[in-house]
């Protein structure tokens, strides 16, 4: 038994199977510089909450949206939601240095009262931290782990 391939629809030959993802911020937030992008291939915009006002987003949902129409072809928008914004508090002796090793206490409070504490501007997460748990302060600079 022989087999022939498989018809190629028409509909969906010609379509990229590869997308391309682009952030959408100061420099790339009009329509001009956005159908640009499109032209260049980009299938989808990104908008990162995490940034600006609600106003500038609307203002990005809409340039995106006119570059769209302006290019004759749909582009997606996907909106990144910021996560919650947890902080150290107030340090015992800033800048506190975190050597390889060292241990460091959570505290409950605003304000650490020794040199190995710290403490969160998320009040629960002493409560949430389990042996094991890595923690990362300072955009991830520094890794620690609960024991």
């Amino acid at each position: 038994m022989t087999s022939s391939p498989s018809p190629v629809v028409p509909a969906l030959a010609n379509r990229a199977r590869t997308k391309i993802v682009a952030t959408v911020g100061p420099a790339c937030n009009s329509a001009l510089m956005l159908g640009r992008l499109i032209d260049a291939g980009v299938s989808v915009f990104r908008l990162n909450t995490a940034h600006g006002t609600q106003e500038e987003r609307q203002q990005m949902l809409a340039a995106v949206r006119e570059a769209s129409d302006l290019a004759g072809r749909p582009v997606g928008v996907l909106v990144d939601l910021a996560g919650p914004k947890m902080r150290l508090g107030e340090l015992h002796t800033d800048p506190t240095v975190c050597e390889a090793g060292e241990e460091f206490r959570f505290v409950r409070g605003n304000k650490s009262t020794a040199e190995n504490e710290l403490t969160s501007s998320y009040p629960t997460l002493v409560g949430e931290l389990s042996i094991g748990d890595n923690v990362m302060l300072a955009d991830g600079t520094v890794s620690m782990t609960v024991v």
